[in-house]
């Protein structure tokens, strides 16, 4: 299925469903499970995704939730495809919000929010934990 087409779908669906939420975010990680081998194919199907999402979503378009590891292994090197979109920055050094270890990658400067812990118990809950 094109990228496009799956996100009018999710578009269609959460209105259809009266589902409520903040933001839309792209999720850029795992290679092996999600993306193709080329990194011509994934950055044709990532540019089609993003536009798709930002005219559908607009306002409600969050970024990319991604890292420097994923994002360069999906896309190679350091393409600069996303970096209009905030970054949610996957990064889990367990350091709480401190943000002074990021270094600037495939044309972002700064993240929008950093995700600093993954597979956190909390009220019998899994979470992640992030920073704004």
């Amino acid at each position: 299925m094109n990228a496009t087409k799956q996100v009018s779908d999710l578009k269609n669906y959460c209105e259809q469903q009266n589902i409520k939420f903040g933001q839309l975010w792209i999720d850029v990680e795992m290679k092996n499970q999600y993306w193709h081998s080329d990194v011509n194919a994934n950055k044709q199907f990532f540019t089609e995704l993003a536009n798709a999402a930002k005219h559908y979503f607009g306002s409600q378009m969050g970024g990319v939730y991604t890292n420097k590891n994923g994002w360069t292994e999906i896309f190679g090197g350091e393409w600069e495809g996303g970096a209009d979109m905030p970054l949610w920055w996957a990064y889990w050094d367990n350091l709480g919000p401190a943000w002074d270890n990021f270094k600037p990658f495939a044309g972002w400067k700064t993240p929008a929010i950093k995700q600093y812990k993954g597979d956190t118990k909390y009220c019998n809950m899994d979470i992640d934990l992030d920073s704004y």
